[in-house]
């Protein structure tokens, strides 16, 4: 399970894009995304969102995991 929120305010992010190798989805209104990856093999999973900057994270996951998210704004011009 992955979880995206805003930063500063912990507040959920609807409609996140998490990209995992070729595939990827969008964050529910809770900002979670169930996605299904190998257990001992490295993955990548990176998270973004209009108007806030994109995070990676890799890791080798042995089990059922929940990644957290939290995205920063970007910055306002």
């Amino acid at each position: 399970m992955i979880h995206v929120y805003e930063r500063t305010s912990e507040t959920p992010i609807s409609g996140a894009l998490i990209r995992h190798h070729t595939t990827g989805g969008y964050t529910n209104a809770s900002g979670e995304l169930s996605i299904s990856v190998e257990a001992g093999q490295e993955t990548t999973v990176e998270a973004s969102a209009a108007g806030y900057r994109a995070m990676t994270a890799s890791a080798v996951l042995n089990s059922d995991e929940r990644w957290t998210f939290f995205l920063e704004p970007e910055p306002a011009h």
